[in-house]
């Protein structure tokens, strides 16, 4: 993929994004992007969280960054994700939670794990090798976040 492809694409999906439709989700289809980067709308209740875009953003351009049949299930995630509903009370219509609500337990993405599999050289990467990345890049900016 050329840089100038990349590039453009990024715009046109950035520009997709700033739709105030495009909604917030746990469950998400990987080609929800068409090749002009306009939004493909997905049911009721699946979105896109911020990880998810970027996963999102380079498999719609024909460059997936991980292995979603590698991710695994971590208890903590549920939580995140029903405090996240609760955030979306009142932003979101009711119909939306209420599917959203039954996607609580999916996996989640974390940020860092999508920033691990994004810069490294040979993705797709799996859920393993994001999570030694991922600490990698947690550790080095934790000191930075202390000062």
């Amino acid at each position: 993929m050329t840089t100038t492809f990349r590039t453009v694409f990024a715009v046109m999906v950035a520009e997709s994004a700033n739709n105030p439709t495009l909604p917030y989700g746990f469950t998400f289809n990987s080609d929800c992007f068409a090749g002009d980067g306009s939004y493909q709308p997905m049911e009721i209740g699946k979105g896109l969280t911020c990880a998810t875009f970027v996963i999102a953003l380079f498999h719609s351009a024909g460059f997936p960054i991980i292995k979603r049949e590698t991710w695994k299930h971590r208890s903590e995630d549920a939580a995140w994700q029903k405090k996240i509903l609760a955030l979306l009370q009142g932003s979101a219509s009711s119909e939306h939670i209420k599917g959203a609500t039954n996607d609580v337990g999916q996996f989640r993405y974390w940020p860092e794990e999508v920033a691990a599999a994004a810069v490294h050289n040979s993705p797709p990467l799996g859920f393993d090798e994001c999570q030694v990345l991922a600490a990698e890049i947690m550790a080095a900016i934790r000191p930075a976040a202390a000062e």
